[in-house]
């Protein structure tokens, strides 16, 4: 069974250069659930930030999205242990590192909230 987790998008920009960046798709951050806890992994541009969250799940989805957040639930994918390309750092970047995703072409918020889109149709 994979870790439970949940992808959420922010329309906030803290940069000038994100305002390039679709609109409500300017960062995101990964909640991943470690047993009977959640953990927010929120990559910022000067440190990575990490929370152990008390809410369960669902009622944490339905907290965020009433606060004009995108979630959506996804998995941990089994990464193959290979050497990783370095990359730019980026919450984009550190989100898929968590998720276990190695696609090159996936570089912004909206190109990874259509990729987890499109990988939750293909779950029947």
């Amino acid at each position: 069974m994979r870790d439970r987790a949940y992808v959420v998008f922010s329309g906030k920009a803290e940069f000038w250069w994100q305002y390039f960046l679709r609109p409500g798709f300017r960062h995101c951050a990964v909640i991943v659930q470690c047993m009977d806890y959640w953990l927010a992994v929120e990559p910022l541009s000067s440190r990575l930030q990490l929370r152990v969250l008390s809410h369960t799940g669902p009622e944490m989805s339905a907290f965020l999205s009433q606060r004009g957040l995108i979630v959506l639930e996804t998995s941990v994918r089994a990464a193959r242990a290979t050497l990783k390309m370095p990359s730019i750092w980026s919450c984009v970047e550190v989100a898929k590192r968590v998720l276990g995703i190695e696609s090159i072409m996936i570089q912004t918020p909206w190109q990874l909230h259509r990729y987890l889109r499109e990988q939750s149709k293909k779950i029947p």
